[in-house]
């Protein structure tokens, strides 16, 4: 009964926490809750046949206090609008099965560095891209998991995870990105700039560029933004929404985008595409009129980049 107790303890403040997600910017070495991890993103290739892939990932503790790192993988993909979807089962293109890392489980002291070793292993018949999620998951010490009685203290914190991508290919593969459609849309009261975009290869494609809006009226008011990169899955087709914000001058613009990719060969593509738009600018816009874009992939209007899969909240629990 009482181990019973215990598990469903853990269980519960386990999920409490862990369907919280933010996203990362697109950074070689990330920090969630005090933990430095690099790199953000593995690419295991095995074009050249060969059985076994392996890489190392560093977790680091920079702060002053002790803490436990759990490791596990888990399987996903991107939906319509580039946002992430965890798999309740591994699919076909899933690493879970063929991704073994070590250590599993460790605890780092102040200024210490741990480095765990991750390999893959895939199938002779393995064609294409196949990929998981490594997460790195703060709890507390393992000396205070349990109190002085070797029992269950019930105050053991999940303060945040953070997710590795791992890729890994195999074969002839092949990368591109092909601009279908590039529009004005309007939804729910909201102003997007939508770009479809199709990957016909069998490996995922990062894309990256700007966009420009260019008054009709005034040929002089031109806004340029940077877009966050994007990633397009293998072998299918995606939507990359492109915020634009309540804030805009009413007017009506000529929207310039230019996307670029490198191909398998690592040798520079560029796709673009042009639309209007007319703007009505809201309430908000005449008491403050300045011109900017905001760059959203997915329903929650919160920036999705490829590079960095996953981050949640960092949960300061000690002072809710």
């Amino acid at each position: 009964m009482k181990t019973m107790i215990k598990r469903f303890l853990l269980l519960t403040i386990f999920t409490l926490i862990i369907s919280i997600y933010f996203i990362l910017p697109n950074k070689a070495e990330s920090q969630f809750g005090g933990v430095l991890v690099y790199p953000n993103v593995v690419e295991l290739d095995f074009t050249d046949n060969r059985t076994f892939v392996s890489r190392a990932i560093q977790v680091e503790n920079p702060t002053s206090k002790p803490f436990r790192v759990r490791a596990y993988v888990e399987g996903w993909n991107l939906n319509e609008y580039g946002g992430i979807e965890f798999l309740a089962q591994p699919d076909k293109f899933s690493l879970n099965d063929n991704l073994k890392f070590n250590p599993r489980e460790f605890d780092l002291a102040p200024g210490q560095k741990q480095m765990v070793r991750l390999t893959a292993k895939l199938p002779p018949e393995a064609l294409g891209e196949y990929r998981s999620i490594i997460f790195f998951e703060t709890v507390n010490p393992k000396q205070d998991i349990l109190n002085q009685n070797n029992k269950l203290n019930i105050n053991v914190q999940f303060k945040t995870r953070y997710g590795v991508a791992v890729y890994a290919y195999k074969g002839d593969v092949a990368r591109s990105a092909l601009l279908e459609n590039f529009k004005y849309e309007e939804v729910d009261g909201n102003a997007y700039l939508v770009a479809t975009i199709k990957n016909p290869g069998n490996i995922h494609c990062n894309v990256e560029g700007d966009i420009t809006l260019v008054s009709e009226t005034d040929k002089n008011n031109t806004l340029t933004s940077p877009l966050a990169r994007y990633t397009i899955m293998p072998n299918s087709t995606q939507k990359y929404r492109i915020l634009v914000p309540d804030t805009l001058n009413s007017g009506t613009y000529n929207a310039l985008l230019k996307l670029n990719y490198n191909d398998i060969d690592k040798k520079p593509q560029v796709i673009g595409g042009e639309t209007k738009l007319k703007y009505k600018a809201t309430k908000s816009a005449a008491k403050n009129p300045r011109n900017h874009l905001q760059n959203v992939n997915a329903e929650q209007k919160i920036e999705k980049t490829p590079e960095n899969i996953a981050k949640p909240i960092n949960l300061d629990l000690d002072n809710e």
